[in-house]
């Protein structure tokens, strides 16, 4: 099945359609903020206050209301499930919630409602696994990139699921969630309110569509995963390199200097072996304007394409073009042109060796 979105010159998205057919509707208020959502099977409407925090949900089984602080902080919610009255550790929109009125909450560790208590494990950003006091799993769940659940068994319950480490808090009614000061759709990826610090092109997005690599526990200031993901990311990036090296030791002994096509083969079969095929972008040398033939040809330039700091810019030089001394913000371009705003590796093959970039996006 094929969805096909339709947006606005705003990023408002306005519809959801498969073929002709419009499966799910959105209306925006003059703030640009999402005041009804409509499908087939509902139509929900959403109210807000001068602060644009979301004051009422109705076409819920439940009208939900929610009161807040001077902060945005949501201090209580009525929904389905009762009335929560939130006590967290302090006064803002990340400080942890210990209490509800219907549970008692550790942070990142369990949860205790009745006389029950449940433990949350979970991995770099969701909590998926639940175990009772006898360690025995109790219920499982699984997300998508963007928080939809997408399997699991057992009973796995509360608010902190999908990112619940850092504090999202999930809503079974309005199947959305709190992200501090804004509500996320996980259906659509997508912020019902914009950005109020109106940051980058999209003021709508989650994560900066990087979902994968990124938290928002305030819903306006994303941040990588980047310690953990860097160290996985690099202990990947130099068993590459010292496979790759010991496949050229390898080709050299041979086939002499006439390599550059089968080395660029073996760092491509070598990076999918890894799972990394898609994060890695192999710089080839130029001649005249065309791909060398050999690995050390005779007035060959060094790479393709040639990265490193030059003053107080970064000199890239497209050997195609002759153009270089670009700047930073036009290196970013550059490499996501080729990963797409996704962490990855350029090697460089060059005729006195090879050399390797690793690209971390910028969020900030």
């Amino acid at each position: 099945m094929t969805e096909d979105y339709v947006y606005d010159d705003g990023d408002k998205l306005l519809e959801i359609k498969v073929g002709s057919t419009v499966v799910k509707d959105f209306d925006y208020d003059n703030a640009g903020r999402t005041t009804k959502i409509q499908t087939s099977a509902y139509t929900r409407n959403f109210s807000y206050d001068y602060e644009s925090r979301v004051t009422q949900i109705t076409g819920l089984a439940t009208t939900n209301t929610f009161s807040y602080n001077g902060l945005d902080t949501r201090t209580k919610k009525v929904d389905a499930g009762g009335t929560s009255n939130f006590q967290r550790v302090g006064a803002y929109v990340t400080d942890a919630v210990v209490a509800d009125g219907s549970a008692a909450y550790t942070p990142g560790v369990s949860e205790r409602r009745s006389s029950t208590t449940k433990y949350l494990h979970a991995g770099l950003k969701n909590a998926d696994l639940q175990t009772n006091s006898n360690q025995t799993n109790t219920g499982t769940r699984r997300y998508d990139a963007y928080g939809n659940v997408v399997g699991g068994v057992g009973s796995y319950g509360g608010p902190f699921g999908y990112a619940g480490k850092f504090g999202y808090q999930s809503s079974e009614d309005s199947g959305l969630m709190l992200l501090g000061h804004r509500y996320s759709d996980s259906s659509t990826g997508r912020f019902l309110t914009r950005d109020s610090l109106k940051d980058g092109r999209n003021w709508y997005s989650y994560c900066n569509h990087q979902p994968l690599i990124s938290a928002d526990p305030d819903g306006l200031l994303p941040f990588f995963l980047q310690p953990l993901l860097r160290y996985l990311f690099n202990l990947g990036i130099d068993f590459l390199i010292e496979k790759v090296w010991d496949r050229i030791d390898s080709h050299l002994g041979k086939h002499g200097s006439s390599i550059h096509k089968h080395f660029a083969e073996a760092v491509r079969k070598i990076a999918k072996e890894l799972g990394l095929d898609d994060y890695v972008h192999v710089e080839v040398p130029y001649k005249n304007g065309k791909p060398a033939e050999k690995w050390r040809a005779k007035g060959s330039v060094t790479p393709d394409v040639a990265i490193g700091p030059l003053d107080r810019h970064w000199a890239v030089i497209d050997c195609k073009t002759g153009k270089q001394g670009l700047t930073r913000k036009e290196l970013r371009a550059y490499e996501d042109s080729i990963f797409g705003g996704r962490p990855g590796l350029i090697i460089e093959v060059g005729r006195k060796g090879m050399k390797y970039h690793p690209v971390w996006p910028d969020l900030f």
